[in-house]
């Protein structure tokens, strides 16, 4: 009945572009619709032409240098039938036209119905089409990160915006309603229940078959015959009980497995926010370990810093002790301790680090041939003194 209803109102609104085609059939320019040209400018290899209503409204026309009586009345169509609704307007619309097809995209100003402002769902504005007195509708809506496709033959304002509406609350809903491979899954579920029950009435008709058999072959026993009719009679409401419990059973398997779907979806969308929460756990115990290290790079930092001063110091304490463990041992028979020359210190380090096995007398041999003055008692302080030897 459903069907039958939404055909007719099909078939009034074709009967209504029809006739206003043939009323208007006589018109020679967009003015005689109301819809007078203001410019036109090539575009693409087409002309567009700006034609304009009474309210302002432009339409931007893509077509051959001239309008044809049909494209205008066509264009008049389309503007009739998508201006002057309750809950959208629109200040300007693109009609394509190049033979006597017409696509249209409007983008809505204002759109909004039962509390929702319709306008952020349609990115890319609402698509028509109109095509041998048939008006359709075919676009795409996003809600939150669900992508939609909206389309079918444009029967009313109503019809139109209840889809857009039921979309924009509950997609996965509409989805299910309206997907290619959900609606085939149904359709085979629906496909296989009605071979059953096409088999259980097969299975029927063989039992009335036999049934009848007796009937011929008992017509004299009329007690009999009456019993067996009783038996038809019974199973006849017994297969009816049986299509509607099955009718039933199929409405609310269907019914259980949209609500089954729209659980799976929250309960996917709940595991979701536990994994972004875990996730944001382990950035937040990251952070505190790269500031944990960071911490410890200055530790370290400071402390690389403080035993290098303390390195440095005692350096320098023990070339002062060795300065003046040099200059305790710097005697002579009448002379008191006295500083030893540096640049003798420096060569004799140099000597004995190079070639460890030299003698005492090896590097006074070296140091004459340098002309760098020395004595055995002198040298052998500097090996004691830096070399332990």
């Amino acid at each position: 009945m459903k069907n039958r209803v939404v055909h007719s109102k099909s078939a009034t609104l074709v009967a209504l572009f029809l006739t206003a085609l043939t009323t208007a059939a006589l018109a020679a320019d967009p003015a005689s619709v109301g819809l007078p040209e203001r410019s036109r400018q090539a575009e693409a290899g087409m002309t567009r032409h700006e034609l304009v209503d009474a309210d302002g409204v432009q339409l931007f026309v893509l077509s051959g240098p001239e309008l044809t009586d049909a494209q205008i009345q066509t264009v008049a169509v389309v503007h009739r039938a998508l201006k002057g609704w309750t809950n959208m307007s629109f200040s300007s619309m693109r009609i394509s036209i190049p033979g006597t097809r017409a696509e249209a995209l409007l983008v809505p100003d204002r759109y909004s119905s039962d509390g929702l402002d319709l306008t952020g769902y349609l990115p890319s504005g609402m698509q028509f089409y109109f095509d041998n007195g048939y008006l359709e509708y075919d676009f795409r809506m996003k809600v939150g990160t669900i992508f939609l496709r909206v389309n079918g033959p444009f029967i009313d304002e109503a019809q139109l915006t209840a889809r857009v509406v039921t979309a924009a609350r509950d997609p996965i809903r509409f989805l299910e309603r309206t997907d290619p491979a959900y609606l085939y899954l149904t359709l085979q579920q629906v496909t296989e229940t009605l071979n059953k029950l096409d088999q259980a009435q097969q299975d029927t008709v063989k039992s009335l078959q036999g049934l009848v058999s007796d009937y011929e072959g008992l017509k004299s026993q009329r007690p009999l015959l009456v019993s067996k009719l009783a038996e038809i009679d019974q199973e006849i409401d017994s297969t009816g009980e049986a299509i509607k419990k099955t009718d039933t059973t199929l409405t609310s398997a269907i019914d259980d497995l949209a609500s089954a779907l729209v659980s799976l979806n929250g309960q996917l969308a709940a595991q979701r926010d536990d994994l972004q929460k875990q996730l944001d756990g382990l950035r937040k115990e990251h952070e505190d370990l790269v500031a944990q290290v960071g911490k410890l790079k200055e530790e370290k930092d400071a402390l690389s810093a403080s035993h290098a001063a303390y390195a440095q110091s005692t350096g320098q304490e023990i070339e002062a002790l060795r300065a003046a463990i040099l200059t305790l041992h710097n005697t002579g028979f009448l002379s008191g301790p006295k500083p030893m020359d540096p640049q003798l210190v420096k060569r004799v380090v140099e000597l004995k680090g190079a070639t460890p096995t030299m003698t005492t007398a090896d590097i006074l041999t070296t140091l004459k041939a340098e002309s760098i003055k020395a004595s055995a008692k002198q040298v052998d302080a500097i090996v004691w003194t830096y070399f332990g030897l």
